[in-house]
């Protein structure tokens, strides 16, 4: 689940982050120091729940921060937090009318981001919010119906985060998957071979253009960058040098920001362990047109600066275990609308 923290005091705001930490399943997706600025920041957050600290805002903020938009079918549900004496009738009914919980904590327990308080506000979030969301081996798309391409990318750490991705994926996987892995040119032709062996679908290492099709795994050449674009027979893989200056080969970047402008929000991105920031931007190319980026929690993660890139951004849907990851993949069925038009 998506978390956005609401308090005046940054120290406040972390320590509750410390508290509601519980990996592959919460991602603190921002912050705000007052509920007008949370209101402004919720259509591009997209949190699940808003935690505010105090009393809750007034009425008219309160019904904006939990209306639903014309991008979203679900509103986030907000808990308020009470550091003193229970709440007076009037801000009771007003939490009822919008369906919003609360929570009476002790302020010492909470700055010291008490597991106890932490463990109790969690319950209150997952109360309020359905089953599958609430649980984050239990994440869904927004609209899985509408995917046509996969992309992954990885780095540092990459190639075993692979095999537990793959390992898990249908035969009948109704897309493609593309996979931009930092790598030396002689050494990918290799990972599509061990990749192979730990997944059900067929795997390919495109050295120079490939047509993309379902139930297939694309695997862009080392040292080189790879480009979707569109053809007469659908999307298109291109392997090209350029540009030969990029400080990471094959480009996450690239491989995202190709996808964006041919596919659009019907991509999924997913960002494993890696070094650097790779990624970042053309996640944001992504979600810009309302495509959905996932991508590897901390614990476990060889390095965790590309999905760090993503997630401090608040572009990361969900943040999972790479087999996790490749569960949401698996989930993946597009409609016939999505495999003829892009979005």
């Amino acid at each position: 689940m998506r978390v956005l923290i609401v308090d005046s005091s940054a120290f406040v705001r972390q320590a509750v982050a410390r508290m509601l930490s519980e990996p592959g399943k919460v991602t603190v997706c921002g912050y705000a120091s007052d509920p007008a600025t949370a209101l402004g920041l919720t259509p591009t957050l997209r949190p699940d729940a808003i935690v505010t600290l105090g009393a809750p805002p007034d009425l008219s903020q309160l019904d904006a921060m939990t209306a639903t938009g014309p991008e979203r079918t679900r509103p986030p549900v907000c808990v308020f937090v009470w550091t003193g004496d229970r709440p007076h009738r009037d801000a009771l009914f007003q939490m009822r009318r919008c369906k919003a919980g609360w929570l009476q904590a002790e302020p010492e327990k909470l700055r010291a981001a008490d597991p106890e308080t932490g463990a109790k506000l969690l319950g209150e979030i997952s109360r309020l919010l359905p089953p599958n969301v609430a649980h984050g081996s239990g994440f869904r798309l927004d609209h899985p119906n509408r995917i046509r391409l996969v992309l992954v990318g990885s780095s540092t750490g990459g190639p075993v985060a692979l095999e537990e991705f793959l390992s898990v994926m249908p035969s009948d996987l109704g897309v493609p998957i593309v996979i931009a892995q930092h790598m030396p040119p002689l050494f990918t032709k290799g990972l599509g071979e061990r990749l192979g062996a730990h997944c059900p679908l067929d795997v390919e290492h495109v050295t120079r253009s490939a047509v993309l099709n379902p139930r297939t795994v694309y695997i862009i050449q080392g040292g080189k960058h790879g480009r979707i674009g569109s053809g007469q027979r659908g999307m298109v893989l291109t392997i090209s040098e350029d540009p030969p200056e990029a400080p990471y080969k094959p480009s996450v970047d690239i491989l995202f920001s190709t996808a964006a402008k041919t596919v659009g929000r019907a991509c999924l991105g997913v960002v494993l362990t890696g070094m650097g920031e790779d990624g970042a931007k053309g996640a944001k190319d992504l979600t810009d047109l309302g495509a959905q980026i996932i991508v590897q929690h901390e614990k476990g993660c060889a390095v965790y600066g590309m999905p760090r890139a993503v997630a401090s951004r608040g572009m990361a849907a969900f943040e999972g275990s790479p087999r996790e990851l490749g569960q949401v993949v698996a989930s993946v069925r597009p409609g016939a609308s999505a495999l003829r038009t892009a979005s």
